[in-house]
């Protein structure tokens, strides 16, 4: 059993459960699917953005309007379209790593005017 299927059948199971709205503190827009959402437009940046340097990326939440919506806008009756989302983000940008001969070489976008490389992008992914 795979991490990304156990993941995929916890979410089935539990995206019903109104606790997945549930914020982390009085003070904090932090849930778990806000955390889906966030990771949604973060895979898309960086392995599709930065790494490939498409310029037709969605902004799935986050827009001039509402920069934090991947927190702030949520919706329980969108939850099963966030993880949704997630999921076919995460089988794009899979193939866009895995297509990725060279960790070292310089990827095709600037990240604030640097050059950084896929292994950066990656060590970076998982600090995130």
């Amino acid at each position: 059993m795979t991490c990304s299927g156990s993941w995929r059948r916890f979410w089935q199971r539990n995206l019903a459960d109104t606790r997945t709205m549930i914020l982390s503190g009085s003070r904090s827009s932090m849930s778990l699917i806000g955390i889906v959402r966030y990771l949604t437009e973060v895979e898309a940046y960086w392995l599709r953005v930065v790494l490939l340097d498409e310029l037709d990326v969605p902004d799935y939440y986050c827009t001039p309007a509402s920069q934090d919506g991947d927190f702030d806008d949520i919706d329980p009756a969108t939850a099963a379209a966030d993880v949704a989302a997630y999921q076919a983000e995460v089988v794009t940008t899979r193939a866009n790593a895995t297509a990725w001969i060279d960790l070292a070489v310089p990827v095709r976008a600037l990240r604030k005017g640097q050059q950084v490389n896929l292994r950066w992008i990656l060590t970076h992914l998982i600090e995130e």
